[in-house]
């Protein structure tokens, strides 16, 4: 008896015709048409409805092959994962792939509503509401795009802090999320007008963040469609038409609605069904706020420039002044034209308490969720002629000062006396309340105008926008962070972030407790240490020079935070770290004395201590605070620069180090070239023509060749990467110097070589102007001093080139320019 897949039990006329279709699902040519309409959302075909809820092995096949099409859809998949799915999949023939991957791909993601949300970073289609007038109401997005995020382990997606879905990475790219179909933000009373979510990796790290505005907050009234739970404009409704809308509890709604249900947060739902007729009123006592009267009309403009608001004092957030919320902040509300008088005033406090005025307000009432966010008042006009009218009036925030947000929604003041954890910036989003600037109209310039961005030192990291963001990636070798308004030319601080970035890995903060002698360490994340951990303290004894011990496992005691060991009395704890198998999971070294203890009493050799302060992550930019580290590394690069180079520059075999035999030697990445670059910078080290054969061996000591000219052009490209002037600077020695005669033609295959590979046209000079600065390329080159220029003294480097160089394209442009540069001067 043949097994076929019926439906017998649906008392229908087309019961052979749905057991022909049960069969095969659709037809290559309804796909071609209609695939785009059914991934949309539209109604399916009754045989896909019955094959997506049935539970044999057949049907399950045809679920995962409909759900992968939507994800495919959606973004969330690769072309090459979906065509390896569908030309193994027992329900579509191998030849029909392509023209599905077209007509899947044709289907609209529907967009973000928040026209404000970056393109580049929307991972989620706009909320639907889904309520039939009875049940309790919920809102939903699917996830889109997860196919550009570049992350290469699982992630959680997070709605204020609660985890909603797993996102688990897949082979061929893009994630999968482990729930399928809509992902439901919220409920019922449980409901509230803005809701944040994170895509966090394991390690608490963010991707990506957005702010879902399920409804408008800011407005008397939000519409929606019942057809697909849909924002909506009143053009777009005609009276007469179902439609929902949500108002704040405390307005009346004349005639009454079909059906309505408190949604949270001080606000109701409401529903009017099909057929209603009249001018539906929303009215606040005997005001009325809105109405239908709109409905399929061009909305007659308001009065945009009928009233001014503005702030008449700032919170200042910047110094050490402790404010306490609430907060009352001094407000001035005026009407510019007299026809038109206030009738009354509302706003929504970020605690969700609606507020209320006949009058405008001289003050208004803060809580700590609205110093980084717009203040939007409702100001409601009354015009002699009696019409209506009610404008929304946004404020900047009332504060100067930088802060981070929660996962629960509430702001933390970072002042920038203090020092910013790398594994805590990664886990917030961060706003910048900067002092106002308005232009020669006397019009307010944004922060994007402004062209502002975010330092670490002097390495430029990003552009800092006007809404809440996610930090750009930072180094943490304890340069200070800090906002400027001329990234590339200008040293004034329009705001201090921090006085160091710190990357202490999986150690958060470190203290010596005075009562109980004993070194307290918190730790970030939970796990326990085995015997492949392991910590080493740096530790400097009265009568004893600084040295490296490895702790004793057995006087390690866990905490519920951390760990803790007893400490000699009279020590002082310089630095320490937790590895596993060699490998730094986190460090931690004294905003003082270690630099000075490396200058004047290090525990190792100079290559030992170079590895050290590699492996170890240490703060060597660090230059405000108790002790200026960077100037005393520089001292110490001084003397030892032919040494250390060598050693923080190799990126194959292992390290030795105090206290630890060996342990793998560190990728070398662009953000350690940037630190080293940073610091011989500082010291513009000189090389005579009799060092530049040994420092050249000693650079080449990880090339395989015996010949001159390699062992001279591999060195050239590991010190370009990451000091193009010592590379320069080395060339002309070894040019000078008797290695010249061993090279073929005295050098000029060397520089021919080096000259392909970093040139300095004109075209290129331009194009990295523009993208740093926004300037032309006389600028970019006025940047690059000449070599004889900087031959006499120690004649600083212009700003503008210790700015760029934290860029990989302008230390190769440079070291072309200079490569150029001494074939003139050699004649090569």
């Amino acid at each position: 008896m043949l097994e076929l897949r019926h439906a017998f039990d649906v008392e229908d006329a087309n019961q052979w015709f749905r057991l022909i279709h049960l069969q095969f699902g659709f037809t290559h040519e309804d796909a071609k048409c209609r695939l785009k309409a059914w991934l949309s959302g539209q109604i399916l075909p009754v045989a896909v409805q019955t094959l997506l809820h049935e539970r044999d092995p057949g049907a399950l096949e045809f679920q995962r092959m409909w759900h992968r099409l939507r994800q495919f859809r959606l973004g969330n998949v690769s072309k090459t994962g979906m065509q390896e799915h569908l030309k193994s999949c027992c329900w579509v023939l191998p030849e029909w792939t392509e023209d599905l991957l077209k007509a899947a791909l044709a289907a609209d993601v529907v967009p973000l509503a928040d026209d404000e949300e970056d393109s580049v970073s929307q991972f989620h289609t706009s909320p639907q509401l889904k309520w039939d007038g009875q049940s309790v109401p919920s809102f939903s997005i699917e996830l889109c795009y997860l196919n550009e995020i570049e992350a290469q382990n699982d992630l959680e997606l997070r709605v204020q802090g609660m985890v909603l879905a797993r996102l688990l990475k897949q082979k061929d790219g893009g994630f999968i999320s482990d729930t399928e179909g809509a992902l439901i933000l919220g409920e019922g009373a449980a409901l509230r007008s803005r809701l944040d979510l994170r895509l966090v990796t394991k390690d608490e790290a963010m991707v990506r963040q957005a702010t879902v505005s399920l409804w408008d907050a800011d407005a008397e009234v939000s519409l929606l469609r019942p057809s697909d739970g849909m924002g909506v404009v009143e053009s777009q409704l005609r009276t007469g038409q179902a439609f929902d809308l949500i108002t704040a509890s405390d307005l009346t709604l004349q005639p009454m609605p079909a059906a309505s249900t408190p949604i949270g947060a001080g606000y109701r739902l409401h529903r009017y069904e099909n057929g209603w007729s009249g001018v539906i009123e929303a009215r606040m006592d005997d005001l009325v706020l809105w109405t239908s009267a709109g409905f399929g009309k061009q909305s007659e403009p308001p009065p945009m420039e009928t009233v001014r608001a503005r702030w008449t004092q700032a919170l200042d957030f910047t110094g050490t002044a402790n404010h306490t919320w609430p907060w009352m902040v001094s407000l001035q509300v005026e009407v510019l034209d007299e026809n038109w008088h206030i009738a009354g005033l509302r706003w929504t406090r970020a605690d969700g308490k609606l507020m209320s005025f006949h009058a405008p307000p001289s003050e208004l009432s803060l809580v700590e969720g609205d110093i980084a966010r717009p203040v939007t008042l409702r100001v409601m006009l009354r015009h002699g002629s009696g019409r209506l009218a009610t404008i929304p009036v946004k404020l900047p925030p009332p504060m100067q000062g930088c802060a981070r947000w929660s996962e629960d929604g509430k702001p933390v003041i970072q002042r920038g006396d203090k020092t910013l954890l790398i594994s805590e910036a990664s886990r917030a989003m961060w706003s910048f309340m900067l002092p106002e600037r308005r232009d020669g109209s006397g019009n307010v310039v944004t922060m994007e105008e402004q062209r502002c961005s975010f330092m670490e030192g002097d390495f430029v990291r990003g552009s800092v926008r006007s809404r809440a963001m996610i930090l750009p990636r930072l180094g943490g070798y304890g340069a200070p962070a800090w906002i400027s308004e001329d990234p590339y030319n200008g040293n004034q601080h329009t705001m201090e972030i921090a006085s160091r970035v710190i990357d202490g890995g999986v150690i958060g903060h470190v203290r010596v407790d005075a009562e109980s002698q004993k070194v307290i360490m918190t730790r970030l994340g939970a796990f326990d240490l085995t015997e492949k951990h392991e910590v080493l303290a740096w530790i400097a004894l009265p009568e004893k020079p600084g040295g490296v011990v490895r702790l004793n496992p057995e006087l390690l005691t866990s905490t519920a935070s951390g760990w803790e060991f007893p400490f000699p009395q009279g020590g002082s704890l310089l630095a320490l770290a937790l590895l596993y198998e060699g490998s730094r999971l986190g460090s931690w070294f004294s905003s003082s004395r270690w630099s000075h203890a490396l200058l004047h009493s290090p525990p190792a050799e100079p290559t030992q201590m170079a590895a050290l302060l590699r492996v170890w992550k240490a703060p060597l930019l660090q230059s405000v605070g108790s002790e200026n580290h960077r100037s005393q590394v520089v001292d110490w690069l001084q003397q030892h620069w032919m040494a250390v180079l060598p050693v923080w520059l190799t990126s194959k075999g292992t390290f030795s180090l105090p206290g630890i035999e060996q342990t793998p030697v560190l990728p070398l990445d662009s953000e350690w070239r940037r630190v080293v670059q940073a610091l011989l910078i500082d010291l513009q080290p000189r090389i005579s023509p009799e060092q530049a054969a040994a420092f050249v061996n000693g650079m080449a000591v990880l090339c395989s060749s015996q010949s001159s000219d390699e062992r001279l052009g591999y060195s050239l490209i590991e010190l370009s990467e990451a000091c193009p002037l010592l590379a320069a600077r080395t060339l002309t020695a070894a040019l000078l110097s008797p290695l010249a005669e061993s090279l073929k033609g005295r050098g000029k295959s060397v520089l021919a070589l080096m000259r392909a590979c970093f040139t300095c046209r004109e075209d290129a000079a331009t194009e990295l102007a523009i993208r740093h600065g926004n300037r032309d390329s006389h600028w970019l080159r006025l940047s690059i001093p000449s070599l004889q220029s900087l031959e006499g003294g120690n004649m600083p480097l212009p700003l503008s080139y210790r700015r760029l160089s934290g860029s990989d394209e302008f230390r190769n442009f440079a070291f072309g320019v200079w490569l150029e540069e001494i074939r003139q001067r050699f004649h090569l």
